[in-house]
């Protein structure tokens, strides 16, 4: 059976992407800033709130602004 590894360090997304630690850091933050922004998207839309209610026009605003 192979042994995957799932998730990559620093030094092994530098040295796949040949680029210093500090950018491979800021590739990091910038990938984990998508998948929480695509988590609450989806958290949103599997709530089925009433999307004319002031509330969840605020939180999809609110995504919105950090979907920026």
């Amino acid at each position: 059976m192979a042994n995957y590894q799932y998730m990559m360090s620093a030094e092994d997304v530098a040295k796949e992407l040949n680029c210093s630690k500090s950018h491979a850091y800021k590739l990091i933050k910038s990938m984990n800033k998508e998948l929480d922004r695509a988590y609450l998207k989806g958290l949103l839309e599997g709530l089925s709130l009433d999307e004319t209610k002031p509330e969840t026009k605020i939180i999809a605003k609110l995504i919105d602004v950090i979907d920026d």
